[in-house]
């Protein structure tokens, strides 16, 4: 069964990752990278306040490789692909990786190696992911992947980190004429589309109601690890929810450090009260509850939550199962079925009483007659 009603595609198909790079070559060695999208949203300043330190946040990607901007910052992690987490012959593990650490310096990276790279991954190796992820010390968990369809495995997986106090940044996807992604769709879930420099949505954001946030997505320096024929350097103008989904992780490892009893409801809540409005007022298609506003996060009186106030993810399974029971029950649910069976069997037996009971009264008043047993005649009136 999968979780999604409104989509016809079968759960753990191919899923396309959330990333596009205009140009990918090695630059000049810097210290790390640095641009717009930092000054946007207020990084700088939110440093001074949290730097992200004793925070864990977990990459499920394409594992993260050696670069000089990632040494002593990154954990041991795990494969779920027979690979390793600390080789990413793709790129884009490790790009994310550094994109968190720009917004978030001090944090750790837990690599969680789900796919090698290419257009296509099943969500089977993420499933495992999330749940080792949180069970070795993960506080945040950054998946910049985006599909189409959730598991229910999948769904029960990323419940069971929200249940842990764990928030899950995931982006909406890199088509604007798609469907939000997976697991980005999912109640609970922070769902971060992108904008540019302008400010405007970026042109390749996939958006829709189910949007959290809104990161910078547009133009943005990132990094290539060292790999076969390939030397450690920087590449420029990156694009994609990838990106904006790691900034946002970022933002949340800085809130964690500053918070540290949060639960995975308060984290999201910060985000998303903090968030700088934009688009239609309120809560929109496009930028969702607003953009990212790293700083306003750190330091804004937000009160604590009871709930997270983007649902929970085993909601959808629940509503999933009711669409599916009543599409092949013809619009009844389990409940009315069952009840409407139970009745027709007591409707049945009362019946077969009724008949017996006749037939032993008739027997003892009516006279023998051929053939069959025929109901006695009714009585006068």
């Amino acid at each position: 069964m999968t979780a999604r009603a409104r989509s016809g595609v079968v759960g753990g198909g191919a899923v396309a990752l959330g990333f596009a790079i205009a140009l990918l070559t090695p630059g000049a060695a810097a210290a790390q990278i640095d641009g717009w999208q930092l000054d946007a949203i207020k990084a700088a300043q939110a440093q001074e306040v949290s730097t992200g330190e004793g925070v864990v946040v977990a990459v499920l990607d394409t594992g993260v490789g050696e670069h000089p901007d990632l040494e002593g910052r990154v954990l041991d992690g795990k494969s779920f692909v027979d690979g390793d987490p600390r080789r990413d012959q793709d790129g884009h593990g490790s790009d994310i990786a550094a994109q968190v650490l720009s917004v978030a310096p001090d944090a750790k990276i837990l690599p969680i190696q789900v796919t090698t790279g290419g257009d296509e991954f099943t969500f089977a190796p993420a499933v495992e992911g999330i749940r080792w992820a949180v069970d070795n010390g993960a506080q945040v968990i950054n998946i910049s992947l985006a599909g189409s369809v959730a598991t229910d495995d999948a769904i029960n997986a990323i419940q069971y980190a929200l249940d842990k106090g764990v928030p899950v940044i995931a982006g909406t996807g890199n088509d604007p004429s798609a469907e939000v992604g997976s697991p980005a769709y999912l109640p609970g879930v922070v769902a971060v589309s992108g904008f540019g420099e302008s400010g405007e949505l970026w042109d390749g954001a996939t958006t829709g109601p189910e949007t959290v946030l809104s990161a910078p997505a547009e133009n943005i320096q990132g990094i290539i690890p060292d790999g076969p024929g390939t030397d450690a350097g920087y590449r420029d103008g990156g694009s994609g929810t990838s990106i904006a989904t790691a900034l946002t992780s970022g933002a949340a490892a800085l809130v964690k450090a500053k918070f540290p009893d949060a639960s995975a409801a308060d984290v999201v809540n910060r985000l998303i009260t903090t968030a700088e409005d934009a688009g239609a007022p309120g809560r929109d298609d496009e930028y969702g509850f607003g953009k990212l506003d790293a700083y306003a996060a750190v330091t804004a009186d937000v009160a604590p939550v009871a709930a997270n106030p983007l649902g929970e993810p085993k909601s959808a399974l629940s509503q999933t199962s009711a669409v599916a029971e009543e599409d092949s029950t013809g619009g009844l649910t389990p409940g009315v079925l069952i009840g409407a069976v139970a009745g027709g069997v007591l409707l049945v037996v009362a019946v077969i009483v009724v008949i017996v009971v006749l037939n032993r009264r008739g027997r003892r008043k009516a006279p023998p007659q051929p053939g069959p047993y025929t109901y006695p005649p009714p009585p006068a009136r």
